[in-house]
């Protein structure tokens, strides 16, 4: 199978983004907003969290599924902390928002915590730390996800692969930006390998019955799970983030 690439100038992506959402009734600075995280997450060089998702996310706005026009409420505040509700909007915003809120906090008391509730996929978790790095503040984030992962040893998809992201500046030298879900590899890599028509490396995933597998569809699409890396040990790590994200915010 061969694919051609196609080089775009970056506002020429963007705007093209923008037309997309505002077409189907987003706000123009909402539309901004997600149309900017898109197109940076494939500068990043992450693609399978970029531009290659806004159908999905077109698709999601149309049949209702996120909200067009986001409506993020404070539940509680007090001090350093808040905790959100997003009523199913945007990710992307959802988290911006958030962001927003924590630099805030940590701007008045020196540490800021938000937790966010009822957003959707907000596609690459490092591009939201990195808002904190214009105020010289480190920035962390973590997520649950859609069951994408089977429990160790098990043969059901009940708990994602928790993506989570840092953001800490280095004075004159780069910042420094951790960013990864607590898989070996996240869901876009093996919808694109199978798009790609290519095998994907044994240790990625699992098919339906638990065993590894090279087959992309399998692995994901067919019913399989994504691997946990670090095996039981990061599935610790899963478990532990589903807990802080679904437990304590009344979360899905």
């Amino acid at each position: 199978m061969t694919s051609e690439l196609t080089r775009m100038p970056f506002e020429s992506l963007k705007n093209f983004c923008r037309q997309a959402y505002l077409k189907v009734g987003v706000p123009a600075e909402e539309a901004e907003i997600v149309a900017d995280l898109l197109v940076r997450s494939d500068l990043r060089g992450v693609e399978t969290h970029g531009v290659t998702r806004l159908p999905i996310y077109i698709q999601r706005l149309q049949k209702g599924y996120v909200r067009k026009e986001a409506k993020i409420t404070v539940v509680k505040e007090k001090g350093p902390t808040a905790f959100l509700d997003a009523h199913g909007s945007m990710g992307h915003i959802s988290a911006y928002r958030g962001m927003e809120k924590a630099i805030d906090k940590a701007g008045e008391f020196g540490i800021g915590w938000v937790s966010v509730k009822d957003s959707g996929h907000f596609g690459v978790a490092g591009l939201f730390p990195i808002m904190a790095l214009k105020k010289d503040f480190v920035g962390y984030l973590f997520t649950n996800s859609a069951p994408m992962m089977f429990p160790w040893g098990g043969r059901e998809r009940i708990i994602g692969n928790n993506p989570l992201a840092y953001a800490i500046p280095a004075g004159k030298y780069p910042p420094v930006v951790l960013d990864f879900s607590l898989s070996v590899v996240p869901s876009g890599k093996l919808i694109l390998s199978r798009k790609k028509g290519e095998k994907i490396p044994l240790g990625w995933a699992f098919d339906k019955n638990g065993l590894p597998t090279e087959d992309p569809y399998e692995g994901y699409e067919g019913g399989g799970s994504l691997a946990p890396v670090g095996g039981h040990k990061g599935y610790g790590l899963v478990l532990v983030h589903e807990m802080l994200t679904s437990v304590l915010t009344g979360g899905k």
